[in-house]
């Protein structure tokens, strides 16, 4: 019977090494194609083409306001401050 001593020499412990898990494959989703989206009409389009036909008619201001409110949703001062900006314009480009 052969006993372990404290002088005998014992054999190092193998270091553990990691080993990568293979990787898996990437799935792609194909993407459903998005429903369309109905066009909306912005309210300062709606308000410009308004102001466009009634200020060839040389519809009062005070009327063509009244139309941004009722036709295009505006309150009183969206519909004066869509006014003073579209007649900026039209003398800008008139110029």
């Amino acid at each position: 019977m052969t006993t372990a001593t404290a002088t005998e020499v014992k054999a190092p412990k193998a270091k553990a090494v990691k080993v990568a898990a293979p990787k898996a494959e990437k799935v792609v989703k194909e993407k459903a194609p998005k429903a369309e989206k109905p066009v909306v009409e912005s309210k300062a389009s709606k308000a410009r083409a308004i102001f466009a036909a009634e200020t060839a008619k040389g519809t009062a201001r005070k009327d063509i306001i009244a139309l941004f409110i009722s036709d295009v949703g505006l309150t009183k001062a969206g519909a004066s401050t869509y006014y003073e900006k579209f007649r900026k314009n039209q003398k800008v480009t008139n110029a």
